[in-house]
């Protein structure tokens, strides 16, 4: 049976952060990672939550220049 100095649930970014802080701090090792992904734990950016909502519908331009419109009427 192994036996773990620190258990650490999740290999997000906070779980290999705290993983390694914990070491480069001196503790000793090993240390496990427990994770629900198939895939060893990896260096990945953070997600945002701004990268989650909608963009913002762009601002309304607004022309400095003056619009003119000319209807003509259709021939009878």
């Amino acid at each position: 049976m192994d036996t773990y100095e620190l258990v650490i649930i999740g290999s997000g970014p906070g779980g290999v952060g705290a993983a390694n802080a914990y070491i480069a701090a001196g503790g000793p090792t090993p240390v496990l990672l427990l994770t629900g992904e198939h895939v060893p734990p990896y260096d990945r950016p953070p997600l945002s939550k701004e990268k989650l909502r909608a963009p913002a519908p762009p601002e309304p331009h607004r022309s400095t220049r003056r619009r003119t419109s000319r209807c003509a009427s259709a021939p009878p």
